[in-house]
Order: C-alpha cells, then sequence, then structure tokens
C-alpha cells in the first residue's frame, strides 16, 4: 500500500475495505472496534487500567495471605499450612498460565516470599530477554530511521521504539509507519 492511500485513511478522507481492516488487524494487532468506533483500547488483547485479567485476584488473595507472615524467606523445611497452600497457588499460576504477567509476578513472590532459587533464574532469564528485545527493537527502529531518512522529534522516536519492542513491528512496518507519519505531517 503507498502511503497516500493510507494517508487519506488516517484523514477520513477515503475508508478502507474488509481485506485491509482484517490485514491491519493482524499485522499490528489493532482492535478493530477502537479503530471503527474508538471503544475499547487501541490494541487487541489488552485490558482497561483496574480491569482484572484471570489471575488479578488470585494474586491479589495471595499477596493479601503473605502479608500475614512476619519472616521472609519462609522457611521450607518448618512451613505452616497456609504458606504451603501460598506457594503451591503461586507455583499453579507459574505452570498453568500463559499470562507472562502473571507468571513474573508469582516468581516474583516466589523468589522473594520462600527464597525459590528456580524462581530467581526464571527472573533473570526474562530480564535478560527484555533486555535483548529492547535492545533489538532499537536496531529495527535505528535501521527503519536511516532507511527512510527522516529524524522525528523524540516523543515519536521512543513512542515506536516502545511499539516496536511491546508488538514485535519490524523493520517494514516502522518503515511504513515513519513513511506515512511523515507524509501527514507534509501535509498538514
Amino acid at each position: 500500500m503507498n502511503s497516500e492511500t493510507l494517508g487519506g485513511y488516517e484523514r477520513g478522507d477515503t475508508s478502507p475495505d474488509l481485506d485491509f481492516l482484517a490485514m491491519y488487524k493482524q499485522r499490528f494487532s489493532v482492535n478493530l472496534n477502537w479503530l471503527i468506533a474508538g471503544e475499547g483500547e487501541m490494541f487487541a488483547g489488552m485490558h482497561a487500567a483496574g480491569q482484572p485479567t484471570g489471575y488479578e485476584d488470585e494474586l491479589a488473595r495471595i499477596e493479601a495471605g503473605l502479608n500475614a507472615f512476619d519472616t521472609f524467606p519462609i522457611n521450607p523445611a518448618a512451613m505452616p499450612p497456609e504458606a504451603e497452600a501460598l506457594y503451591q497457588a503461586l507455583q499453579k499460576i507459574v505452570t498453568e498460565t500463559d499470562d507472562d504477567r502473571a507468571r513474573a509476578r508469582a516468581d516474583l513472590h516466589l523468589r522473594l516470599a520462600f527464597g525459590d532459587a528456580a524462581a530467581a533464574e526464571r527472573q533473570k532469564f526474562r530480564q535478560n530477554s527484555f533486555i535483548k528485545r529492547w535492545e533489538a527493537a532499537n536496531a529495527r527502529l535505528q535501521t527503519a530511521l536511516h532507511k527512510v531518512e527522516w529524524e522525528p522529534p523524540l516523543g515519536l522516536t521512543e513512542t515506536l521504539k516502545a511499539l516496536s519492542f511491546g508488538y514485535g513491528l519490524s523493520e517494514q512496518d516502522l518503515g511504513d509507519l515513519l513513511r506515512s507519519i511523515r507524509s501527514a505531517c507534509r501535509d498538514a
């Protein structure tokens, strides 16, 4: 798609067809309800701030239970039944969910409250993975900026880096976005 067509969609001069909307949703994880009607979150799969996901309530219950203990880490050799139940609930979240945030939070509690070495290793792996993904997102953005030969404002650059990181935007996706934004800025 050329930048003029995309610019026409963005300005409201023309409307995209269903095939384009399906591609846009698939490629950028855009919530079509938001795109068409302005309802809900911008990106598919997000939940409204403050609205619990499937594991938020369970983690809140576990955290409240952990607050009853005075000493950490809790000694595994002399673990009271209440602590054992919390430990098992955290292990269940780590092993049974695909929710990365819930797993990360459960691992944090396993490490701090129970001294769980495996949880500490998973946290270290997540941290290293995060750093590598952030560096890769920055490299993709820098390559796209170089190819497009445009230096957008710093705030926009950081936003695009975050989108590249969070949604795995490719150099091509970033280049397309940069060209569209640059074109829209020229037309404004």
